[in-house]
């Protein structure tokens, strides 16, 4: 029994020896004398310190060289299925070019919320309505589909604040028309084309494509219906979207990290959260018959990236998710690799 004991403690000696040597270690990678050992081990300063200096600043490459080789890649994941995807894939911390794969104008369905949620942060910043700002819901806002606000609400203020977060992380249809109704279409269209969202055209509200009026001939009166042009966006408008967000360049500061947290709120976990359920994700997906479609930041240990994935006219909305998810366990690959290879060239070591 005594040597038993006598080998546990040898053991944790060792572990001791061992983890103090690392934290010297460390203490010396982030400018820590070791005679500031001491006041360092048992402060927050470290801490703060270390954290802060975690990230390391990379040399951006104009692409990774592994984009080139990215299609063929995905040729033989998804095999003849590649086609019925369109793929915005940046990893912004390490290059400066996105790889794009079959961007082309689509219905963005929900996807579109994303620039409604951009452009109300753009009146927030400029002072043209507040966060706080109550808003009465109109009766021809009010449909159904994905939400939580119904006819019940008429009448009750829900704040920009409210609407904003219901119409990202529930996808409220109800709340994206009284959004729209706030902002005007026309303003909305107009910061689209502002801002180079050359791609991107909201021309109806949620549920409401089709619009019926009162048409008279002579005596007779009869409905007509009218439908509308559909919505469009695609995968380079909301990559580049998300990239600015990420970077803080699409509103400002706090309106861009409003946005993300908004993001990473999401309710829709079915597809890019079940890939890597231990990532935080701000995303946004959307979803109407035969389509499906996923788009957000990913934060994980390995840093940051950016995917959008539209899929149009798909095989199965199971094959269409496990697709996507094969999608991101690759892309989270990529990741990890090009960050190497740059840690490599700029001389970086991790302990």
């Amino acid at each position: 029994m005594g040597k038993i004991i006598l080998r546990y403690m040898a053991a944790l000696g060792i572990l001791l020896i061992l983890s103090v040597e690392v934290g010297f270690m460390r203490l010396v990678w982030v400018e820590y004398s070791p005679e500031d050992a001491p006041e360092a081990f048992f402060s927050d300063v470290f801490t703060n310190t270390l954290a802060l200096q975690e990230p390391l600043q990379y040399t951006q490459v104009p692409r990774g060289d592994d984009q080139a080789r990215m299609p063929a890649d995905l040729q033989v994941l998804l095999e003849e299925r590649v086609a019925d995807y369109a793929i915005y894939y940046l990893r912004p911390d390490l290059e400066q070019e996105p790889f794009v794969q079959s961007s082309r104008q689509q219905q963005p369905a929900s996807m579109i919320k994303l620039f409604v949620m951009a452009k109300a942060m753009e009146d927030v910043k400029a002072g043209r309505m507040s966060l706080d700002e109550p808003v009465t819901l109109q009766k021809e806002d009010v449909v159904g589909g994905a939400g939580k606000l119904t006819i019940y609400n008429l009448g009750t203020p829900v704040t920009v604040r409210e609407l904003i977060t219901l119409m990202i992380q529930a996808s409220d249809n109800t709340a994206t028309n009284a959004l729209i109704t706030k902002l005007g279409m026309g303003e909305i269209n107009a910061y689209l084309e502002r801002e180079g969202y050359h791609d991107t055209k909201l021309n109806h509200k949620m549920m409401l494509q089709k619009v019926e009026t009162l048409e008279k001939k002579g005596k007779r009166t009869r409905k007509v219906t009218t439908t509308l042009p559909s919505n469009l966006s695609s995968v380079q408008d909301v990559g580049t979207l998300l990239t600015r967000i990420y970077k803080h360049e699409c509103v400002g500061e706090q309106e861009d990290e409003f946005m993300v947290e908004t993001l990473k709120g999401q309710e829709d976990k079915i597809c890019f959260n079940a890939a890597l359920p231990d990532w935080q994700i701000a995303h946004k997906t959307g979803e109407y018959s035969g389509t499906f479609h996923d788009g957000g930041i990913f934060y994980g240990p390995e840093g940051g990236f950016v995917l959008v994935i539209f899929c149009e006219k798909y095989a199965g909305r199971q094959i269409a998710i496990e697709d996507m998810q094969e999608m991101v366990w690759y892309f989270a690959s990529r990741l990890s690799d090009l960050r190497n290879k740059l840690s490599e060239e700029n001389g970086f070591s991790r302990l």
